[in-house]
């Protein structure tokens, strides 16, 4: 009998040869690893407002999430797929945190595959696997995939690119092919507006490797976008942003300007050390200083710099159409987090998910070229999975501040100060019955930024510790500050009634009135107001006796 030669068993075979069906087995499994955490995590921040303590969400009645709600407003944006999305899951599992929490991290992971599978068009197998589990794993996304109320961006992301990668196949389309590239492209857009990205990416891309079919995918997305604008404009119509209460949209045209090399540094440095990521930054810049705006200015045109000099020197390489692709996919992602568009705050990591994938397509040509000598390969990848390594664990520990409201408004607090942590950060405090705890965190928020209801706020807080003198100061502060709501009235009916309650509890009953007259000039059909008007009235016939 010939002596039968068996294979010996080999971890290396894992790995190599590294084929596209083991990478996207990788990408899954490290992707698993990496927010298995989040698994566990409640919910956080905005999810309260738009999901769990909005009943809209609570049901699937389409002409109310197609219609005019906090998903779809004619001053902003109009996702009614996103609340689609919501009122499904909250149909199933109400405010149980596990499933949307595995959903997101599902769609982020198909995400990150698809991410491998662009690349795969541009580059060999390497840097489109490293790229892609990048993109997966930075910090500076893990915001788009622990915050629930976010998911839109992730979906719209994933729909935009499906309709991206159909768009990048080398046969000549057929006519599904451009059906299926507009279904997606809507898809994206009605879940999120930044879809209309994809659609110029498709066009570039088009015009870049494929002339003759640029005009048909121009149409083919420019129909698209022209369906959306018409069921837009049917079901919410479109009208002209009120103020709102964001630093960044109250400074002035200079200030807007002189903000934007530190935007860019707070992205290009969490990019290459991610150590002060957090939520809601709200910041601003009034003057020009050295850590404010010198800094800043040095790390963006030394970023730029490198960038314009990397395009010149590849302006005659074989890989000069996927750089300027990759540098317009990095440019109008920028473009967006710019102060002058009526964004809702200063920074976002989240807002970073999108032009990330052109900068990673950037370092990917890099990678490119390098591995082009082997004497380099293994040294190479050394260097890139010790970097995986680390921001995985930096990933993991940012994912474990996500765990509640508390831990995460605590830890973020600690990071970047705002008048928006703070408030949340004491009311959370107040909710543990630490009323002086949040009293300070109350304060703190009117020292950053003074308005109408953080100021409500510390009001209600000095009257629970039974301080009505310094209760009755903060309402009349709070009347004197804008509310940056909606509602058309001056002031919140709550402050009226809540500064008029305390007003009658220290018997200053005459200057009680006054504040019910005035709180009825706005809300005439106030039950409230009215049963306080007659208590004060009362009270001033009993004194007058």
């Amino acid at each position: 009998m010939p002596h039968e030669r068996t294979e010996e068993f080999s971890f290396k075979n894992f790995f190599i040869p590294l084929t596209s069906l083991k990478a996207v087995h990788f990408i899954v499994i490290i992707g698993l690893v990496v927010y298995f955490n989040s698994l566990f995590n409640g919910f956080v921040w905005d999810d309260f407002g738009y999901i769990l303590n909005y009943p809209p969400l609570h049901s699937l009645n389409l002409q109310v999430l197609f219609g005019q709600n906090d998903f779809n407003q004619p001053d902003s944006y109009y996702r009614p797929l996103s609340a689609l999305y919501f009122a499904i899951l909250y149909t199933l599992v109400g405010n149980h945190a596990l499933l949307y929490h595995l959903l997101l991290i599902i769609v982020c992971i198909i995400n990150a595959v698809l991410v491998y599978f662009l690349f795969k068009k541009f580059f060999s197998i390497l840097p489109s696997f490293f790229a892609g589990i990048v993109f997966l794993i930075h910090p500076l996304n893990a915001e788009s995939v622990d915050y629930i109320a976010q998911t839109n961006s992730p979906l719209s992301f994933l729909f935009g690119m499906i309709a991206l990668l159909i768009g990048c196949k080398k046969e000549s389309y057929r006519k599904r092919d451009y059906f299926l590239i507009s279904i997606c492209l809507l898809i994206s857009l009605l879940t999120k507006e930044s879809g209309i990205l994809f659609f110029i990416l498709l066009f570039l891309y088009k015009y870049l490797y494929n002339r003759k079919e640029s005009l048909q995918i121009f149409f083919t997305g420019a129909a698209t976008v022209v369906l959306y604008l018409l069921l837009r404009m049917a079901t919410i119509g479109i009208a002209i942003k009120p103020a709102v209460m964001i630093p960044v949209l109250q400074t002035t045209i200079v200030e807007k300007f002189i903000s934007i090399p530190k935007i860019f540094a707070y992205y290009i440095v969490n990019l290459f050390y991610p150590n002060t990521i957090s939520i809601d930054q709200l910041w601003t810049v009034k003057e020009i200083t050295v850590p404010n705006f010198y800094l800043p200015l040095i790390v963006t045109l030394l970023f730029f710099g490198v960038l314009i000099g990397v395009g010149i020197y590849l302006r005659q390489s074989m890989y000069r159409k996927a750089y300027l692709f990759f540098l317009v996919w990095l440019a109008i992602g920028g473009v967006l987090l710019l102060p002058f568009l009526p964004l809702d705050m200063t920074v976002a990591d989240r807002w970073f998910y999108f032009p990330m994938v052109g900068l990673l397509g950037i370092i990917g040509i890099f990678y490119q070229m390098l591995i082009t000598k082997s004497s380099r390969l293994k040294s190479s990848i050394s260097v890139v999975l010790i970097i995986i390594v680390l921001l995985s664990v930096r990933t993991i520990i940012r994912n474990a501040d996500f765990h509640d409201a508390f831990v995460l408004y605590l830890h973020d607090s600690k990071i970047s100060d705002n008048y928006d942590i703070e408030d949340n950060l004491a009311g959370e405090y107040y909710a543990m019955g630490n009323y002086r705890e949040a009293l300070t965190h109350y304060k703190k928020s009117v020292e950053l930024f003074p308005y109408e209801v953080n100021y409500y706020n510390l009001a209600y807080c000095y009257s629970q510790l039974g301080e009505k003198q310094q209760a009755i100061d903060a309402y009349a502060q709070a009347l004197r500050r804008k509310h940056y709501s909606s509602i058309p009235q001056k002031h919140l009916s709550i402050t009226y009634t809540q500064y008029a309650l305390t007003l009658l509890e220290v018997r200053e009953y005459q200057k009680a009135k006054r504040i019910i007259t005035v709180g009825l000039s706005e809300y005439p059909d106030s039950s409230d107001l009215k049963t306080e008007l007659i208590l004060a009235q009362g009270k001033l016939s009993a004194q007058s006796k």
